[in-house]
């Protein structure tokens, strides 16, 4: 192969590495309880100050989680600073982007994060530049570290599903600190996060997947009903919708 292609090869699979490691930051949240949580929960717009203990939750909250694990071979601990770090990267690109992201504080401290797109979005090529060219060797050590197997099943089954409705918002990521997953925080964040999306008259509902059927089976309690489920090798996708009320009524 020559050195034209092998570069092009290259940069196919960092991009294909890139995309499918933003796009994989989905969910991991706590099943929500009928109990009052131990303190308060108050959910506020994401401060630019809270970034980086906002990635350090999700990252707390994804490491178990069914894509991340297959990304790495069943453990990030041996990427453990680069991992945060891209997950603070991301989550940055997002705020900066204008995008919706909401944390849950108790006692003054973040323990929950959601991140949402609105209709339309679509910034992930120029997000993806982005962390490339501002930190390099964290990616490149990621990379190392990756199973690309596993990345390229993960890619096969995490695109929508044809027929979705047009206009609706992505829950991109929503992660509990697991000290306090089963006290509702994640239940506070759903909350705020439907009442957004109702609160557009123009958008029909929100769209996430989950690889895990326990995962699935929560989001169903709340309103989602599972639109397409994709396998590849073992990792399976399930592609969830919530459509709003008003989309609702119109249907009945």
């Amino acid at each position: 192969m020559c050195r034209s292609r092998r570069h092009a090869a290259v940069a196919m699979f960092v991009t294909l590495a890139l995309y499918v490691f933003s796009r994989i930051r989905r969910i991991r949240s706590d099943v929500p309880d009928n109990e009052s949580t131990s303190s308060p929960v108050t959910i506020t717009p994401l401060e630019e100050a809270e970034l980086s203990e906002s990635a350090r939750v999700l990252g707390a909250a994804f490491a178990t989680e069914a894509f991340t694990t297959t990304v790495f071979g069943g453990t990030v601990r041996q990427v453990e600073n680069e991992y945060k770090q891209t997950i603070e990267l991301l989550l940055r690109a997002h705020f900066e982007a204008g995008q919706p992201v909401f944390t849950a504080k108790t006692d003054g401290e973040v323990v929950g994060v959601a991140a949402i797109s609105r209709p339309g979005v679509s910034w992930a090529p120029l997000r993806l530049v982005w962390l490339f060219t501002r930190h390099p060797t964290v990616l490149i050590h990621l990379f190392e570290r990756m199973d690309w197997e596993g990345i390229y099943h993960i890619a096969r089954t995490i695109r929508p599903p044809e027929g979705l409705p047009s206009a609706y918002y992505r829950l991109e990521a929503i992660g509990v600190e697991p000290a306090v997953q089963g006290e509702g925080v994640g239940r506070a964040l759903l909350d705020t996060t439907h009442a957004l999306v109702e609160h557009d008259p123009g958008a029909s509902g929100i769209y996430l997947f989950t690889g895990e059927e326990s995962l699935r089976n929560l989001y169903e309690r709340f309103g989602y009903g599972t639109v397409g489920t994709k396998q590849s090798n073992e990792v399976v996708a399930y592609h969830m919708f919530r459509p709003n009320e008003r989309v609702r009524r119109d249907d009945y």
